[in-house]
């Protein structure tokens, strides 16, 4: 909950449950879609120390607010998609 991580969005759930994660707590930018995209992201996060350890220091608050981590927000989240079905 506290380390930021890159993701390879696949057509396997854990791949997808993992960039939809990620999603909620607005770091698209983490998630490739190509192999050679994962590497790049990487490199480019991994660079940046400063920056890597200002996100560490929020992700868990921001894990905590958003739909993942608040239970009223995501209950909230399922009945609309319920309701919309």
């Amino acid at each position: 909950m506290g380390v930021p991580f890159v993701t390879l969005k696949g057509d396997k759930p854990n791949s997808r449950g993992a960039a939809s994660i990620q999603s909620a707590i607005v770091l698209n930018g983490w998630n490739a879609d190509t192999p050679e995209q994962y590497l790049e992201i990487a490199e480019t996060m991994a660079g940046d120390i400063d920056a890597l350890a200002v996100l560490r220091g929020a992700l868990r608050q921001r894990v905590a607010e958003s739909s993942v981590g608040d239970r009223q927000i995501y209950v909230g989240a399922v009945e609309s998609a319920y309701r919309d079905m």
